[in-house]
């Protein structure tokens, strides 16, 4: 799934890695029906004894402010969606397929199973918290 223009934003932003994986993915090996098998495991999101998440298909999207935003969707029936979204495990997806990119787990679909590692190129945006008010003291 892609835009003309999440193409042409491909084009400028994409990293090298992110290039990797899509052409690794888009690819076709005679007989190799599993595409990023050691990428899961590696990340830690096969269950032992369970079946590998099957990649189902490469998002590209453009954020707001102008970025890339890749995401690998994968069909997961036996590793829960916690699994996939621990903030530890989300952490050190940016760092795996970074640098250059922050990731993110998206819940697609919870009756299919589908979850994404979103990577989105650029620095992540901190949002800006309020100071809390001082209580006043009566």
């Amino acid at each position: 799934y892609s835009t003309p223009q999440a193409d042409s934003i491909f084009e400028s932003k994409a990293t090298e890695i992110i290039r990797k994986v899509k052409q690794d993915v888009t690819r076709h090996r005679y007989g190799d029906e599993a595409h990023l098998d050691t990428t899961v495991k590696k990340l830690g999101l096969v269950v032992p004894g369970k079946a590998y998440p099957q990649l189902k298909e490469l998002r590209q999207d453009v954020t707001e402010d102008g970025e890339l935003a890749f995401s690998i969707v994968w069909q997961s029936l036996d590793t829960p969606y916690k699994m996939w979204a621990d903030q530890k495990r989300v952490n050190k997806y940016s760092t795996f397929f970074g640098p250059g990119v922050y990731a993110d787990c998206v819940k697609i679909d919870a009756d299919q199973r589908l979850v994404a590692i979103r990577l989105t190129t650029g620095e992540r945006k901190v949002a800006v918290e309020e100071p809390a008010a001082a209580e006043v003291e009566a």
